[in-house]
């Protein structure tokens, strides 16, 4: 094999490397992007004074928050979140270390991640004195 092949070879690769690299951390930035819009949307819903949700359980899961805000208090902010993507099924985790009016606390969200359909499956949230999920 003749010097220019293997560097054509070597090149080929290089490219396919960064090419891999980049899209990767497109589709990263795409997933955190979403799932920082969906928990934003949650927590706008958790501090409204009507919580609601379309679903057949709306009334329940409402009522359930408005108790536990009294408990946890108003959401004031997320200090730092991780998300990671799951390919099947395709969903959405995020760790966040956030903070309400009666203290910080961790929260975990699972959110369906399909192609036209986004939301949130799942909610739990513990502080050192409490603990409240949502499925």
């Amino acid at each position: 094999m003749s010097s220019a092949n293997k560097w054509l070879i070597v090149s080929g690769l290089g490219f396919l490397v960064t090419v891999n690299i980049g899209w990767n951390a497109y589709s990263r930035s795409r997933n955190e992007a979403l799932a920082h819009k969906l928990i934003a949307e949650f927590h706008q819903r958790y501090n409204s004074s009507e919580p609601s949700d379309a679903t057949e359980y709306g009334p329940m899961i409402a009522e359930r928050m408005q108790r536990e805000r009294a408990r946890f208090g108003r959401f004031s902010g997320v200090r730092q979140c991780v998300v990671k993507r799951v390919a099947e099924p395709p969903w959405l985790e995020a760790k966040c270390s956030s903070s309400f009016e009666n203290g910080g606390a961790e929260e975990f969200f699972i959110m369906h991640h399909g192609a036209d359909d986004t939301h949130l499956l799942l909610y739990s949230v513990k502080s050192d004195s409490a603990e409240f999920s949502i499925p």
